[in-house]
């Protein structure tokens, strides 16, 4: 007697004889793509067609993928393997059930236990196996067992991965194996960290790799600048194309569409990020915090990173001149901005073929970026630059600068200054130090340094990786530029990098009058509150908006036309350098060319936990990527793959020539407690965005009321 299971099994063997080729030619090609090593976006001449065209069955229990070259790739579970198998019989007009594999001997043990592969009988044997099926008929699987579980069907690099990111399985869940996006990232390097002073290292331990191209500067300094990369969708670039180039910037014509030669097709390409480090440290610190590096996410996110090096960094190096030479070392801020900047940039875009780039620095790099941007020095960089994201950005200095060791510095002349610390590198004794002690030693004496000179802790840190985060500082650089930094000449006397001490306070006397005739204004907007008409409060806030636009300030701006949209990110307890104050100088609109398309305040965050904090990637580098897709040109969007998170923008930024965009400065209480100083230069327009979202007045009547 036919039993219903059986005769849904023969409606099931007679669908798959009378299946349309057109339909089986779709699905064969879906699912070799499937099961090849690469996808076809991600071939090229070297790798040749990596697509199966069937499936071997060594044993009953292996089959291996054959591709169209006759090379071979690991063993696919069987079911993989048969539905390959049965389409390509249906293509070549044969019998489906031609395909199946033959039954191979099976092994029964003392226990009960049946090795091997048991063949299938009927869809009621299927129904017992599966996940779902009572508990008292459940069986394993047929292809099950115990001792050699069959494989999943993944490439090696997934399995690798895999293991590699354990506890991250929820992340995976959404992968689509059949996008083709080479999403898979092998660790190339493992066991017990090294402490190497190498990039290329710590890129390789999680599935990404490094080229280093030389860039030469319009001063003839030789600096390094980092590439990124995956190396299953990219080729590494050959060593004679990563040499330097002739000095001029910006000659080379650029498409967004990309250069000859690209390594990416249109719609796969990748956008280019540019990230600059701070003060004695090389753009490794970017690198240091292995998937938590701020670099290393947003390669992983699907940006096309670039890391750049100011000059000197680890191996001082010049066209013509020697190491010897003073004039070697003779160049501050203004040089590493109107110079190593728009060498880094316009390498970047010749190489990747984009018009503009995004821009990421941190503290001194942040400082450079600002300087080079300035209307008197280099402001047509800002057409190259798509949004300036700044870390810490160092435009004011912080309390710390009053410190006596600081103040020494401030005390003593020029001349005195180039008699203690010399003309050329400054202390190089600690480079010394640097190439000749372990890197554990190195790297917990180079944290008590820093810690002691610069007031900082790590706190927020993986301590396990401290010794790590100090291998790429410091780095060669000129006494002339600590002097720049820390002389009685200039920004220790001016405590600004763009603006005089006189400057300064002139702009302080206006922020209290607007801030006195703003509160009058709110006053008599109170008392009359009764007999108020319609209307009358949007009038008045309309005009004390048109004070703060008011034109005649662009005279006195650090910044034109020119100019990128600014992100920027500060932390509150940074006694480096005051942010707070930098972010008062856009939202009193000193500077009407400047759109703020997101603004942010740490609050607990000190002068390094932007990128090195157990939770920067959350509280900083998530929003990094985001804002990067959001300015990024339209024509460039058009062309690259959507970074991974940014699926869902659709608010993207356009400048606008009648009103500057000025984003609502946003407060994080969360990395650390709400302190009496941060409390106090908050008020005004911000929004506190902490543990209840409440605004900075509704905290403060609260506390009121409890009183």
């Amino acid at each position: 007697m036919t039993t219903t299971t059986t005769v849904r099994h023969k409606l099931h063997e007679a669908t798959d004889k009378t299946i349309s080729k057109a339909q089986a030619t779709v699905e064969f090609a879906k699912q070799a793509e499937r099961l090849g090593q690469y996808a076809p976006d991600q071939e090229n001449e070297a790798t040749g067609s990596t697509q199966v065209v069937e499936a071997r069955f060594v044993t009953a229990q292996d089959p291996v993928i054959q591709t169209a070259d006759g090379s071979r790739l690991p063993s696919v579970p069987i079911k993989e393997a048969t539905k390959l198998n049965r389409l390509k019989y249906i293509l070549e007009g044969h019998d489906p059930s031609e395909s199946e594999p033959a039954s191979g001997e099976l092994r029964e043990s003392r226990d009960g236990t049946i090795h091997g592969v048991r063949p299938n009988k009927d869809d009621e044997e299927n129904q017992k196996q599966r996940t779902d099926a009572p508990l008292g008929e459940s069986k394993a699987p047929t292809n099950t067992s115990p001792l050699f579980p069959p494989v999943p069907a993944r490439r090696a690099a997934e399995i690798a991965w895999k293991k590699y990111h354990t506890g991250e399985s929820e992340k995976l869940a959404g992968t689509k194996e059949e996008s083709g996006e080479g999403d898979e990232f092998v660790p190339l390097e493992g066991g017990p960290d090294e402490l190497k002073c190498d990039i290329r290292y710590y890129a390789r331990r999680v599935g990404l790799d490094c080229e280093i191209f030389e860039v030469q500067t319009e001063d003839g300094f030789m600096i390094d600048l980092w590439h990124l990369y995956n190396p299953r969708d990219y080729d590494r670039t050959h060593e004679s194309d990563r040499v330097h180039h002739a000095p001029d910037v910006f000659g080379r014509t650029t498409s967004c569409t990309g250069v000859p030669g690209s390594r990416y097709p249109v719609g796969r390409k990748k956008y280019p990020v540019l990230m600059i480090h701070g003060l004695l440290q090389s753009a490794g610190a970017y690198c240091t915090n292995d998937d938590d590096s701020l670099a290393f996410y947003l390669a992983k996110s699907g940006y096309d990173v670039w890391l750049g090096n100011n000059r000197c960094g680890f191996n001082p190096r010049h066209k013509l001149l020697d190491y010897s030479d003073p004039r070697m070392w003779s160049w501050n801020i203004r040089q590493m901005g109107v110079m190593d900047l728009p060498a880094l940039v316009s390498r970047v875009l010749s190489e990747t073929g984009f018009e503009k780039l995004g821009l990421i620095a941190h503290s001194q790099g942040t400082t450079q970026s600002l300087v080079a941007m300035a209307k008197e020095q280099r402001p047509e960089i800002g057409d190259k630059i798509s949004v300036f994201c700044a870390l810490a950005p160092a435009a004011y200095a912080g309390p710390l600068i009053q410190k006596a060791y600081f103040k020494f510095m401030q005390v003593i002349s020029p001349a005195m200054f180039r008699v203690v610390f010399g003309i050329h590198a400054f202390i190089p004794f600690m480079m010394t130090m640097h190439a000749l002690l372990p890197g554990k030693i190195y790297g917990a004496m180079g944290y008590r340094v820093f810690s002691f000179l610069f007031n900082w802790t790590d706190e927020r840190w993986d301590r396990d990786l401290r010794n790590r985060l100090f291998q790429f500082s410091p780095v060669y650089v000129s006494a002339e530029s600590m002097r720049w930094w820390l002389g009685r000449e200039c920004f220790a006397k001016h405590k600004c990098i763009l603006s005089t001490r006189e400057e300064k306070t002139i702009e302080e006397r206006e922020d209290e009058e607007e801030d006195r005739s703003q509160s009058r204004s709110r006053d008599d907007s109170e008392e009359q509150s009764d007999n108020a008409r319609p209307g009358d409060n949007a009038l008045d806030e309309q005009k004390r908006s048109s004070y703060r636009r008011d034109s005649r300030r662009a005279r006195f701006a650090w910044y034109g036309p020119h100019t990128p949209p600014f992100a920027l990110w500060v932390c509150g307890a940074d006694d480096l350098v005051d942010g707070r104050r930098l972010l008062r100088r856009f939202e009193r609109n000193r500077e009407p060319f400047v759109d703020i398309v997101h603004s942010k305040i740490i609050e607990g965050y000190e002068h390094l936990d932007v990128i090195w904090a157990l939770d920067a990637i959350e509280k900083v580098g998530t929003e990094v990527r985001d804002v990067l897709w959001k300015t990024a040109p339209e024509e460039a969007r058009n062309v690259c793959r959507i970074p991974r998170g940014c699926e869902d923008i659709e608010d993207f930024y356009q400048r606008s020539d009648n009103l500057r965009e000025d984003a609502t400065r946003q407060v994080d209480v969360t990395a650390g407690e709400w302190s009496e100083k941060g409390a106090e230069q908050i008020r005004g327009s911000e929004q506190i965005c902490g543990r209840d979202g409440k605004g900075y007045e509704a905290c403060e009547a609260e506390k009121e009321s409890a009183l």
